[in-house]
């Protein structure tokens, strides 16, 4: 993944589930345990390992692409409101 910028430059750098890890797009979609159930329930759905290397496949895929982007979408959108607070 490209970009490892957080999604408010403004809030704390370190992601609530470890202070040593920093809460990049690409930890948050891909390593945050605090994603973990959603990430196990898109690749269940989707049959496709969520890292880096499998973002295109998942976005090239029209059966699966509008999934994937329902699960970024909700992981940005929590990360937003969790980072308004701090």
């Amino acid at each position: 993944m490209a970009s490892k910028t957080k999604f408010d430059s403004n809030a704390s750098s370190e992601c609530i589930c470890d202070s040593e890890k920093e809460e990049t797009v690409e930890h948050l979609l891909l390593e945050c345990p605090k994603n973990i159930e959603k990430r196990l329930k898109l690749e269940i759905i989707t049959n496709i390992k969520l890292k880096v290397e499998n973002i295109c496949v998942l976005l090239e895929c029209k059966r699966h692409r509008n999934k994937f982007i329902e699960y970024c979408i909700d992981i940005a959108k929590e990360a937003i409101n969790r980072n308004k607070t701090r």
